[in-house]
């Protein structure tokens, strides 16, 4: 299989700086809050201490995928430190920085290079760990078989028997039990009139039947051959990160695909084929926001996710979209108070002060939903760049990286084993601060100089505090009251805005660990 530039990308290790602050290549955009400018147009320095080490990258092996099964492993021989026993355990993935998951009994964190790159459940209780090739894994005894393969940006999809299909963004694979057979898109699944393509979405309907889509067409694979479809118009069909978001099929065998009557962007559609005659149903959010993530509940019902953050279930009586929930509305102002006691030191005082209260419950800036999945008991789970939420049909349970023992609170991929685990309640973990010393020969004493900490995503998102802290004449400062987490920091000295930069010219961060203080040494500053 042909290997994918974003493999690489998506694969730099995060450079450690100290135990306590790491640094970060990632770009960053104009941030949501004030004080707040577009970090590329900030002036950058650098901290004296501490200073980071070389980090490696994560390459794909060179080889194609082996056609044939592989021999038993130990599942500790190939994830030396990862454990998956409970067969309703559900785990989200931080891009390929780590695991958490949540079982019977608890969370549990899994990082370091041991992890699986994806996990896969099939319906039928198979359950397939990815690394450099593609491992079965057999609950009795522990045990990895190995049936090559590769997947990195694409998708990889539970066929009938023991089919597994995988995709990347120029060709198809499949394995039937013993052989990979490839499917490339200039082969198979062009629309004939010349333009390039790439594929977008991949599914498989319970009887077995394999579905493609790419920029312009749409093929089904019955087992023996691909055909390319007829449309009831000239519809074009979006990237969705090679996950399948836009692409479900339904229990009963409904396809449900999302599309574009133009090329790009526009006149947002939901088309339908029920083996027999193509509906389209246009957009729900007004087509001001086209639909991101499509998914089926344990009802059969409908659902869709738009770039607005809003999420809709189709009525199928009336073939109305009706709004479920609107992700502006988490935010931490009523999340955090109708959960915990705000009268506890830190809770509704300094949290809310330093950052805008409607955008921290569930997510922040836009686009911030990437996965959107129901378990086994019809509880939605959502995963945004900022936090875990689960919906019961009653309540949202929400867990951040200081309310649960999650990795960090940017979750990119959710794995649902069974019917989900009982969900734990939030356990506040104790606030943290940030210490650390501005150091200047120009710039001494310091005089109306801030400190502010933001909120980064690994997509390259930021949203700072709204409150910054003043700095020394003698140039030290302290943060006190900071929640667990990874956060950058910007400084305002002689009314312009700086951030730390790192030795590998990366964006400084700092990780504060439950109740303890990060150390960042001494800064220089312009």
């Amino acid at each position: 299989m042909k290997r994918n530039k974003q493999f690489i990308l998506a694969s730099i290790i995060i450079f450690l700086a100290t135990a306590t602050c790491q640094t970060s290549g990632n770009p960053v955009f104009t941030p949501a809050a004030s004080p707040t400018q577009p970090v590329t147009a900030f002036p950058l320095f650098t901290p004296k201490t501490p200073t980071a080490s070389a980090g490696n990258k994560l390459q794909p092996p060179d080889q194609s995928p082996t056609p044939t099964v592989n021999a038993g492993n130990d599942l500790l021989t190939i994830f030396p430190s990862f454990a998956l026993t409970d067969p309703n355990t559900v785990c989200v993935q931080h891009y390929l920085n780590a695991l958490s998951c949540l079982d019977a009994t608890g969370w549990h964190i899994y990082k370091d290079g041991t992890i699986p790159r994806r996990i896969v459940h099939c319906t039928d209780g198979r359950i397939y760990l990815v690394d450099d090739e593609i491992y079965q894994y057999q609950v009795e005894g522990e045990m990895l078989v190995g049936i090559g393969g590769w997947v990195d940006q694409g998708a990889i999809i539970c066929g009938r028997g023991n089919d597994i299909w995988v995709s990347d963004y120029s060709e198809v694979m499949r394995f039937d039990g013993s052989t990979w057979t490839s499917y490339a898109v200039e082969d198979y699944f062009e629309s004939g009139d010349g333009t390039p393509s790439m594929i977008h979405s991949l599914a498989v309907a319970a009887i077995g039947t394999g579905w493609v889509t790419t920029d312009n067409t749409i093929a089904t694979f019955d087992g023996t051959q691909w055909e390319i479809l007829t449309l009831p118009g000239n519809y074009h069909f979006k990237d969705s990160d090679a996950r399948s978001q836009g692409l479900v099929i339904d229990p009963s065998g409904v396809v449900w695909i999302t599309a574009y009557t133009e090329s790009c962007c526009s006149d947002d559609q939901l088309l339908k084929f029920d083996g027999v005659e193509w509906s389209a149903f246009p957009g729900p959010d007004d087509n001001i926001n086209g639909m991101q993530i499509v998914a089926v509940d344990n009802k059969n019902r409908i659902w869709a996710a738009t770039t607005g953050n809003k999420i809709f279930s189709l009525n199928s009586d009336t073939t109305e979209w009706e709004l479920r929930f609107d992700l502006e509305q988490f935010g931490l102002e009523n999340e955090w108070e109708l959960r915990f006691d705000v009268e506890q030191p830190g809770l509704g005082n300094e949290w809310e002060l330093r950052f805008d209260t409607e955008q921290l419950g569930l997510g922040f800036g836009a686009n911030r939903l990437h996965q959107m999945k129901f378990d086994g008991q019809g509880r939605l789970w959502v995963t945004t760049n900022y936090g875990l939420g689960i919906y019961d049909g009653v309540t949202w349970t929400i867990y951040h990286d200081y309310t649960a023992n999650l990795y960090m609170n940017d979750i990119s991929d959710l794995t649902i084993l069974g019917d989900g685990p009982q969900l734990p309640g939030l356990k506040i973990k104790p606030f943290g601060s940030i210490r650390g010393k501005l150091v200047s020969e120009t710039q001494t004493p310091f005089t109306d100089v801030l400190v502010a900490i933001c909120i980064p995503d690994y997509t390259g998102l930021i949203l700072c505090a709204n409150q910054a802290e003043n700095v020394n004449a003698d140039g030290s400062f302290l943060i006190s009251n900071v929640p667990a987490g990874t956060y950058r920091l910007q400084f305002k000295i002689s009314n312009e805005w700086y951030v730390i930069e790192s030795e590998e010219d990366g964006y400084f961060e700092c990780t504060v660990k439950e109740g303890e203080e990060a150390q960042l040494g001494e800064i220089t500053a312009p």
